[in-house]
């Protein structure tokens, strides 16, 4: 619910004779917040005029402008670089990979700074560790990572070629990434959450 502090419209000056109105100036359809600075006090008659006036052109328009504003802020604001990220990782991860979370608050950064992720990525420097069963998403520095298997299974073969396990339940062993992804989708392992 949102609280009128105002006791005239901001557009005709209206008092409190009339009904008056919060106007949300970015509607909360288009992202718009509660905050008193996206709010203003209209009459009941001004809040259906500016009403009109807003379609879906005109913020189109506005999140075009937004959007221009933000990239322009993040490219000056020294947006961080590949090397920063794999020095952060190196630094957090003991093996089991760092969690999405936990990486971008080391590093410090408002937002994601998702190219210079898939880059890193995509280069083979950094590894992406995606756990489907909790949608979460680690990356590491190391081929290899930690799970803890939950339930019995054979023996798996890797990409190279080479064999692993068979594995008991409770077991923790360090696999090469494609392995333990294939664990962990088949639901006989789980991403060790670390120390």
């Amino acid at each position: 619910m949102v609280v009128l502090t105002d006791s005239h419209c901001f557009i005709c000056s209206e008092g409190n004779d009339c009904k008056l109105q919060k106007h949300h100036i970015v509607p909360r359809r288009y992202g718009g917040s509660d905050s008193e600075e996206n709010l203003v006090t209209l009459c009941a008659n001004c809040h259906r005029a500016v009403e009109a006036l807003y379609d879906d052109r005109f913020y189109d328009r506005l999140e075009e402008q937004f959007l221009q504003e933000v990239l322009e802020e993040r490219l000056t604001d020294q947006a961080i670089s590949e090397e920063a990220i794999l020095e952060t990782v190196t630094e957090q991860d003991d093996g089991r990979g760092v969690w999405k979370a936990e990486l971008q608050e080391a590093l410090s950064v408002s937002y994601w700074p998702k190219q210079a992720i898939d880059r890193l990525v995509t280069d083979g420097r950094l590894y992406r560790i995606e756990d489907p069963e909790h949608d979460r998403v680690k990356f590491s520095v190391h081929r290899e990572v930690g799970v803890i298997v939950t339930e019995e299974c054979d023996a798996v073969r890797g990409k190279e070629g080479q064999t692993y396990g068979p594995f008991r339940p409770g077991e923790c062993p360090d696999l090469p990434q494609e392995v333990a992804l294939r664990l962990v989708r088949e639901f006989m392992a789980e991403f060790s959450a670390g120390p």
